[in-house]
């Protein structure tokens, strides 16, 4: 079931244990619904925000400054990819596409996100308006933000040490 309701804005503290902020592009409402489902699945992860096209991601990443973007090359106004090149000179959050243009790896799209600074790319497994995203792709887009973001590292270190002891099963005594 796809919900139909605009992302909140999150506002607050960033301390150590701060979920990382993620902003969401995509000229289809549909997809940044079903984008932000996919990633508020994950404890570490949150969007803050949405954007319907490149200009209104560049005001509201100087606003809201994310962690991440989650970036389509398709959009009116200004492509993905000139949304890019911008995000480059004025921020230093990390940028991760996620289009149909970029499904194959040697996509001119793909090379050229790259080149551009995007730290990875994810390709949409039918097109603009993939409705089997989240069956397809939603483990792949979680588990590259938390690639691009360093969380997989920081999550093993947060686990706590325990004695080997401990961790044995305990064998009942022969004969009981």
């Amino acid at each position: 079931m796809i919900m139909m309701m605009a992302a909140p804005m999150v506002t607050g503290s960033r301390g150590a244990g701060a979920r990382k902020r993620i902003l969401v592009v995509d000229d289809s409402l549909i997809m940044r619904n079903l984008i932000t489902e996919i990633v508020d699945s994950d404890p570490d992860l949150e969007v803050v925000d949405t954007a319907p096209d490149g200009r209104s991601a560049l005001q509201k990443v100087r606003q809201l400054k994310p962690d991440a973007v989650l970036l389509d090359i398709e959009m009116p106004e200004m492509s993905g990819l000139e949304t890019l090149r911008r995000l480059n000179l004025r921020s230093t959050c990390k940028v991760v596409i996620l289009s149909s243009l970029v499904a194959n790896e040697d996509s001119s799209k793909r090379v050229e996100a790259l080149r551009l600074g995007a730290v990875a790319t994810i390709g949409k497994p039918s097109g603009g308006v993939s409705f089997d995203l989240k069956q397809k792709r939603a483990s792949e887009i979680v588990r590259t933000l938390r690639r691009a973001l360093d969380l997989a590292r920081m999550r093993r270190r947060a686990r706590p040490r325990h004695d080997r002891q401990h961790l044995r099963r305990v064998q009942p005594a022969a004969g009981r």
